[in-house]
């Protein structure tokens, strides 16, 4: 299997490569086919922390090169991410690492749109709780971070205005509870639709040996946006099952300056005693219930804030995230951000585990 996962990922890769040279030499053929495209990205993050009277400071430089080129008919597309650590960091993650996390040619139709290579498969609402979510993971520093994609076939269809259908076949390397990786053998289907303003959608997975997950979601925007989702999760011959939910809010005011939510999420597969917390690739954190809130206000196009709370309602653990952002030109951002970990020590955020506070820097970099 391990194998068959390697030789799919090279032949993706190399039809990659044909097809856009292919593309490139008939550049001038087609009138209307797209230049190869090129775009990169620097952030460095710098890093200081108290833990247990221990000051810590790291770094992480990280350089994005992203190679796209889209004609009517094809787009290539390539994400790959290089890393270079330094200080406590590099205790647990090495000197530097290499990711390509993302590499696919897609191809559009009448019939539809056929994406194959390492693409991201998501499903359901994009939200810092979203069960169908294939990488669970939350950092605090970075909630919207990409996520690295999946070896994987996809078919993508409109029906209509207002509806889709989704159906993929891939695989991925999966950490067992041991914390040996396998490669899986994944599929999926899931079929959206909107209507008056709302959308809906049905999904159902099958990730690896015994994990099965199916559900649904809604969203919609009527005053107050209000977005839900449930799903199922079972082995393969279901018996048996847990159910995770998240119900979030959110409301604007002053010309949607000023943007207020909050989410609850529930994991009946988590635990409510501090002593049974497990983690799990199929579920977030480890307890049964948790709250996210967040306050996030944009003074003009340069200048804005944010605050966030993610909060452990089972044993009343939390942890306080203040951030500010400023645009110093154009391609050029500055974030600063202070953390703190509240929480006694049997929980899921004490400070021994966290730290009494954090601070980041971040400058980033386009062109």
């Amino acid at each position: 299997m391990k194998h068959l996962v390697y030789s799919i990922f090279l032949i993706s890769i190399v039809l990659d490569g044909a097809i856009a040279a292919s593309l490139i030499e008939t550049n001038e053929i087609e009138a209307n086919s797209a230049k190869l495209g090129i775009r990169g990205v620097i952030r460095n993050d710098s890093f200081a922390s108290k833990l247990s009277a221990k000051e810590l400071y790291g770094n992480v430089l990280e350089n994005r090169l992203i190679l796209e080129k889209k004609t009517e008919s094809w787009q290539l597309f390539t994400d790959a991410r290089f890393y270079y650590y330094s200080g406590y960091i590099r205790e647990f993650l090495g000197e530097s690492k290499s990711v390509l996390l993302r590499s696919h040619l897609r191809y559009f139709s009448d019939l539809g749109d056929f994406t194959l290579g390492k693409t991201y498969i998501n499903f359901g609402i994009r939200s810092i709780f979203n069960p169908f979510e294939y990488n669970k993971l939350v950092t605090t520093s970075d909630l919207a971070y990409e996520r690295e994609g999946i070896l994987a076939l996809e078919y993508s269809l409109s029906v209509g205005d207002t509806s889709e259908f989704r159906l993929y076949s891939g695989s991925q390397y999966l950490q067992d509870v041991s914390g040996n990786a396998h490669p899986t053998a994944a599929f999926g289907i899931s079929f959206s639709s909107n209507i008056s303003n709302s959308e809906y959608g049905l999904i159902a997975h099958h990730k690896d040996v015994n994990i099965n997950q199916a559900g649904g979601f809604i969203k919609t925007d009527y005053y107050i946006g209000i977005a839900g989702a449930y799903s199922i999760h079972f082995d393969d011959r279901v018996k048996y099952s847990f159910s995770q939910v998240n119900l979030g809010l959110d409301y604007s005011f002053f010309a949607s300056k000023l943007l207020v939510s909050a989410n609850v999420y529930y994991n009946d597969g988590g635990s409510s005693n501090f002593e049974n917390y497990i983690t799990s690739n199929e579920f977030y954190f480890s307890a049964k219930v948790y709250g996210f809130y967040t306050v996030s206000i944009r003074q003009d196009q340069f200048l804005s804030y944010q605050a966030f709370v993610i909060h452990n309602i089972n044993d009343q653990s939390l942890v306080l995230v203040l951030a500010t952002s400023y645009i110093l030109a154009n391609g050029l951002a500055a974030t600063m951000q202070v953390s703190s970990a509240q929480g006694r020590i049997n929980t899921e955020f004490s400070t021994a585990r966290s730290g009494e506070v954090s601070g980041l820097l971040r400058i980033e970099a386009k062109f």
